[in-house]
């Protein structure tokens, strides 16, 4: 938190205490916790050396998983991490800057606990533990805490459904996500994190199209306007494969319209005679190429008016310059920083 309020202060909206000591590798250490755990067992064993190769669990024969029984973490690591954040801040003079917390889906808790077939049924419990402990977070953090929800399981179940599903994949899978946000308290702030998983460095699916990634935006934009919902910030890296050094972070609710559409440029519509309505916010210069760019292959994704936001350029058809609406890159992996450092610019969610 150091290294990077230093560095990137003036840039940030939200600073994360990098998800360090047990969890460095996401939700792995709670998943390990659970063979402790009275009301489970173990089915399969592994080491977490692939997605393939983990320890899988089942509920106990006469046994029922209560939420009361599940201790996540989440809140204790929170609570000694604000105080550090708050001293921090106030050194660097980051006013407005809130402290992030990262929460993981229910469903990708289920699911790697209890295998996929099972994640459906299974995810109940861990909603209710996650709520419990949003709840006591929110309780001494209130508006100074942004809760990022971290749903990697979410956008690679979008991407291997058929097109003609997808956008009811995506319907289906950011209900539930709503229903997270739903059970904390009134008021509490939320934005979503959408990657591709970066276990042992390899991504849990490679992406050739951000269709995925539109259509869990537009559905998370629809689900989720009625909350208090900061934004989306989607990742542009996946596993072995690096990012752009260019692109922006958190895609800001107000950037996000009704509906965007992969592949279609739309020039800006005008604000009002005299307003400067649409204009993108100032940030610092953007270097190297398109930052939603795979392989050489630019996939574009076009916006239907401006974004506050949408600040780097990408080629169209034409070759010139067009605005993309989002990019899942933070102000600190363009200055150089290891992504490891912060939430805002590490790699995708691990297993």
């Amino acid at each position: 938190m150091t290294i990077v309020a230093g560095v990137a202060g003036p840039y940030l909206r939200t600073l994360a205490d990098g998800e360090v000591g047990a969890r460095h590798r996401w939700i792995t250490h709670i998943i390990d916790g659970l063979r402790e755990h009275p009301d489970v067992e173990l089915r399969t064993d592994g080491d977490w050396s692939g997605y393939d190769n983990r320890p899988v669990f089942k509920v106990r024969r006469g046994h029922r998983l209560a939420p009361n029984s599940l201790n996540l973490g989440h809140a204790a690591a929170a609570g000694e991490s604000y105080e550090v954040f708050k001293e921090i801040r106030q050194e660097h003079r980051l006013d407005g800057v809130s402290f992030q917390v990262g929460i993981p889906g229910d469903l990708d808790l289920a699911l790697f606990a209890f295998g996929s077939a099972r994640s459906f049924s299974r995810r109940r419990p861990f909603r209710d533990a996650l709520a419990r402990e949003i709840e006591e977070i929110a309780g001494w953090g209130g508006q100074d805490v942004l809760f990022q929800l971290e749903v990697p399981v979410e956008l690679v179940m979008v991407a291997r459904a058929p097109k003609s599903l997808r956008t009811a994949a995506a319907r289906l899978l950011v209900h539930g996500m709503v229903k997270q946000v739903a059970a904390a308290p009134p008021g509490t702030r939320f934005g979503v994190h959408l990657c591709v998983g970066d276990l042992n460095n390899k991504a849990l699916k490679r992406l050739s199209t951000v269709a995925p990634v539109v259509s869990m935006v537009n559905r998370a934009a629809a689900g989720l306007a009625a909350r208090a919902f900061a934004g989306v910030r989607p990742r542009s890296a996946g596993g072995g494969r690096p990012a752009a050094t260019a692109g922006t972070g958190l895609l800001p609710r107000s950037g996000i319209p009704g509906r965007v559409t992969p592949g279609r440029q739309v020039r800006r519509r005008p604000g009002p005679r005299g307003s400067r309505t649409g204009r993108p916010a100032e940030d610092p210069p953007h270097r190297g190429e398109c930052p939603l760019s795979y392989g050489g292959r630019i996939p574009r994704l076009w916006p239907r008016q401006a974004f506050a936001a949408g600040r780097p350029a990408c080629p169209g058809k034409s070759g010139r310059p067009g605005r993309i609406m989002i990019a899942g890159l933070s102000v600190v992996r363009r200055i150089g920083l290891d992504p490891r450092v912060t939430s805002a610019s590490r790699p995708g969610r691990s297993g």
